[in-house]
């Protein structure tokens, strides 16, 4: 999902994890925060206010939007991946990642929180 705002704004973290940073030419600068099995990513940042490792808690601030990477306007690119039994897919840390709709993430933590 790509989601225009203007540059510098402020990135929350959507779930608690543990941290993964990345580059690529096409994505630029990334953050991850693995839980469960399962990653969410932000993609195209300016900066980056956490260290691979770090734990992260929902609603911690972890980056700003940014233009890295391709890109024609100031965004991010969130992104959702369950771990890959294949080895295939994209790679955070040492492990690989399925990608898959990031609104089924939305649709698991509607149903987790309905059922506590």
């Amino acid at each position: 999902i790509d989601v225009a705002a203007p540059y510098g704004t402020e990135l929350r973290s959507l779930i608690e994890g543990t941290a993964v940073l990345k580059n690529s030419p096409t994505a630029g600068r990334q953050v991850g925060v693995e839980k469960d099995g399962m990653i969410i990513f932000y993609a195209h940042m300016n900066k980056r206010f956490v260290n691979t490792g770090d734990k992260i808690k929902k609603g911690d601030i972890v980056g700003t939007i940014g233009m890295t990477g391709i890109t024609s306007g100031p965004h991010v690119h969130i992104g959702y991946g369950l771990i890959s039994q294949s080895n295939t897919g994209i790679v955070f840390g040492k492990k690989h990642y399925k990608l898959t709709d990031p609104k089924l993430f939305y649709y698991r933590e509607q149903y987790l929180s309905s059922n506590n």
